[in-house]
């Protein structure tokens, strides 16, 4: 009798310990690797499954082509149990996503999160209670995502932010708790009109804002201190103040076709770009009014501006490491804000200065000379 029930034990421990696609007992949560759901039927077997974890990365792809005895996804419900992704979350494609509203317990993401290509995804409700992302968020070409409030939740440090092509979004809010972003943050092709929502920014490698048509003005950044490369092009921007906590810039700063906005106040606390300045494009702009405190860059192009009449806001421009290009500003006639640089020459001894199709097109001697506006 001891002997049998010593059997049965035994037996009752070796089926409890069994990973069995079809039992209820001892079934493993964690999913380990990676994993790509491409037709209905995979969805369904993996949430039947009642996984918590998945060690790899998560794709959820909505391209994939029609085969026999096989659906294409329709229906993303049962994600209920996940909380945890070890590497990246892709979900793309989609002619129409299905809700993904199943995702609401989902926590953390070791790598990134890339939303691309998904028509009919309205809002990003579904990762409320997302609170890291290990490395980037992309949120690229959703045609109608019209709000961001449902990552308000994230910690407040992201390596970067890619916000491309979705033309309905009105806002940012939903990045309201990132503090610090290690890489770039790109935002463009949105109808946002000011970048509230990024209030709590205070560094970022490098910030790109371009292509946005309706944004009128920069507020929300106005605690961004410590930034390395700037982009801003292509935007309906007539106001870029909030950029005047900026002192330094160890990489490019580009100020690119931008028809609306009048003058450079915003970057009037910038005393050094180490590599390039542009200013091209700016139809509005009359002369580079915010630029007092510049003092040095590696290449300074200033090109292309209709109404530019004026260097004036250059006046304290010392040092220039490379080239001094300015060209086809066809109103552009006063040069006499460049005297210092042009007196002091460049650090190798070798002028390389040349403007042409300018209204004034003075020589270098002709600065040096006083004769620097017709």
């Amino acid at each position: 009798m001891m002997k049998k029930k010593i059997l049965l034990l035994l037996s009752l421990t070796i089926i409890l310990s069994c990973d069995n696609d079809g039992g209820f007992f001892g079934k493993s949560s964690v999913y380990e690797g990676d994993l790509s759901l491409l037709y209905q039927v995979d969805v369904d077997n993996f949430v039947a499954k009642g996984y918590t974890e998945i060690t790899g990365t998560l794709v959820i792809d909505g391209t994939v082509a029609v085969r026999p005895n096989k659906t294409p996804i329709n229906n993303l419900e049962g994600f209920g149990k996940l909380e945890s992704i070890g590497g990246s979350l892709y979900i793309q494609e989609f002619e129409n996503l299905p809700n993904i509203n199943s995702l609401k317990n989902l926590k953390s993401i070791g790598g990134s999160l890339i939303l691309g290509g998904n028509k009919g995804l309205n809002d990003l409700d579904a990762f409320s209670s997302l609170s890291y992302i290990g490395t980037n968020l992309g949120l690229i070409n959703n045609p109608d995502l019209v709000n961001i409030d449902g990552l308000m939740n994230l910690s407040g440090v992201i390596k970067a932010i890619s916000i491309r092509l979705n033309p309905s979004l009105k806002n940012v809010k939903g990045l309201s708790s990132i503090k610090t972003a290690e890489g770039y943050i790109g935002i463009s092709g949105t109808s946002i009109k000011n970048l509230n929502g990024l209030e709590n920014l205070t560094s970022a490698w490098t910030l790109i804002i371009e292509d946005n048509h309706s944004l009128q003005n920069l507020d929300g950044i106005e605690n961004l201190s410590s930034l390395f490369g700037l982009t801003i092009s292509g935007n309906a921007l007539t106001d870029i103040s909030a950029l005047d906590k900026i002192t330094d810039l160890t990489q490019d700063l580009e100020i690119i076709n931008n028809p609306n906005l009048i003058d450079l106040n915003g970057l009037n606390n910038i005393k050094s770009v180490k590599k390039q300045l542009t200013i091209r494009g700016n139809n509005s702009m009359t002369s580079l009014t915010g630029l007092e405190k510049l003092e040095s860059s590696g290449n300074l192009w200033i090109w292309e501006n209709n109404n530019l009449v004026t260097l004036n806001g250059l006046d304290n421009f010392v040092t220039l490491e490379n080239q001094l290009a300015i060209n086809n500003n066809p109103e552009l006639s006063d040069f006499c804000a460049i005297k210092p640089l042009l007196d002091g020459g460049f650090p190798d001894g070798q002028l390389k200065y040349g403007t042409s199709n300018n209204k004034y097109n003075p020589s270098h001697q002709n600065i040096l000379d006083g004769d620097c506006k017709k």
